[in-house]
């Protein structure tokens, strides 16, 4: 059975044009979905890829679509850190968001105004990573409702020169007995236009090899270049995450091989 994709529609916009035009080209099936009527393919189908929010990606394995969605507590901040060499927020306290507005009430004068980061532990990020003030943590965390007993994220704030969204491949080898890995593809977001070295690559690939991180054939890495250093921001959801200008083509390739494979069938 030949391979699908199925995105979700408004989630990655700036995506859906470059993925239309990429599986066209490719001649992949692929559909749109609104996330909300009944998805297009067939429940029990395990050669449809999703794209689209953590939210409708976690609703679908809740509900048992063979869908390849590759999402669990691997993209748990707490997770990946306590795998990750070189991490930008470390070192890193989790606390409730109980404990936390207990504190931000101490919290008084200027000291107000000192910007923190903060997310959710949870890689199904229901307070977004970001810098935020007491005033805007407060804020923001009654905006989404966030439950008392959501373990949060706080490390101090970080100067960031430049940050990249790479695309990673990881593949257990049974002859060496060890784990193999790969950028597929990267892009640079943010900062002023600085791409990655060969030694940078060579680097993040080295550290990965050193790692007890694998936890999907394909995931999305994050980093940055902090104090002329390459740091990692972050680890997530190759399903849940926007590609910028990654090689769209490239991303289908490694996603229809990986497929393949009997390790995830």
């Amino acid at each position: 059975m030949p391979m699908k994709f199925l995105i979700e529609l408004g989630v990655f916009p700036e995506n859906e044009k470059v993925f239309a035009e990429t599986l066209t080209d490719m001649q992949i099936d692929h559909a749109f979905w609104d996330g909300q009527s009944n998805p297009p393919y067939d429940k029990k189908d395990n050669k449809v890829f999703f794209i689209g929010s953590i939210i409708t990606a976690l609703k679908i394995k809740q509900v048992g679509y063979a869908y390849q969605v590759w999402l669990g507590k691997e993209f748990d901040y707490s997770y990946f850190g306590s795998h990750l060499k070189d991490l930008l927020n470390s070192p890193f306290y989790l606390i409730t968001h109980a404990q936390a507005l207990v504190a931000a009430n101490q919290i008084v004068g200027a000291d107000r105004n000192i910007q923190d980061f903060v997310r959710s532990d949870s890689g199904y990020k229901k307070f977004q990573g970001d810098l935020y003030s007491v005033d805007m943590y407060l804020m923001e965390s009654e905006r989404k409702a966030i439950p008392k007993e959501e373990v949060m994220v706080f490390a101090e704030k970080r100067n960031i020169a430049q940050e990249y969204r790479l695309v990673v491949k990881c593949k257990y080898d049974e002859i060496s007995d060890l784990w193999e890995y790969d950028i597929v593809t990267y892009a640079q977001y943010a900062g002023e236009d600085k791409p990655l070295t060969s030694l940078d690559v060579t680097g993040i690939i080295s550290d990965l090899s050193t790692s007890t991180f694998h936890p999907y054939p394909l995931f999305i890495l994050d980093v940055c270049i902090s104090e002329e250093k390459i740091k990692i921001v972050e680890a997530n959801s190759i399903n849940t995450s926007g590609y910028y200008a990654c090689d769209f083509r490239r991303i289908v390739d490694a996603v229809i091989n990986c497929v393949r494979s009997e390790e995830i069938l």
